[in-house]
């Protein structure tokens, strides 16, 4: 916990020393909130044109040899009078993952749809910051007990890179 926050406090200190904001094409990003949970989700954003842009992540999770996770998403983001690929933006997604529970026993498999909106902000050098949260409807599917439905918040600090 004590690392997270050193590099969050890092990588945000070299944010506010850089701040024009350039033309930027393609973005990777890590949610570094996702860290406090248990789990590290990514992203790679590039640009479709000038208010769209296509989003591809993934997120990981393990809990020693008891459960580990794997989700990935795809989505589209919309840009309100950006040509940056920053500022305000909404989001739809889909997203599928599984969650196996140790060696030999159940497995959950998810799918599902998602929308979210946030804030995402590129300085002069490319470093980037992106505030925002989720909202996912997983349809899950265990192989021992069936069928059923969630609701799923993700809340979203992301530091990355943009070039």
């Amino acid at each position: 916990m004590q690392r997270t926050l050193v590099l969050f406090s890092t990588l945000l200190l070299l944010v506010v020393l850089t701040l024009t904001v350039s033309a930027y094409d393609k973005c990777v990003a890590v949610n570094a909130l996702s860290l406090t949970y248990g789990s590290i989700g990514a992203t790679y954003e590039t640009r479709h044109n000038d208010t769209f842009s296509l989003v591809l992540g993934a997120r990981v999770s393990s809990y020693g040899l008891s459960r580990a996770s794997f989700t990935g998403l795809a989505g589209v983001r919309y840009y309100k009078d950006s040509t940056n690929m920053d500022g305000i933006y909404l989001e739809g997604k889909g997203f599928a993952g599984i969650t196996v529970y140790g060696v030999g026993s159940s497995a959950t498999f998810m799918i599902g749809p998602g929308v979210s909106g946030g804030y995402k902000y590129v300085f002069d050098k490319g470093y980037t910051i992106d505030a925002g949260l989720g909202l996912g409807i997983p349809f899950y599917i265990n192989t021992t007990s069936g069928f059923w439905v969630g609701v799923d918040f993700e809340p979203r600090i992301a530091l990355g890179y943009s070039w």
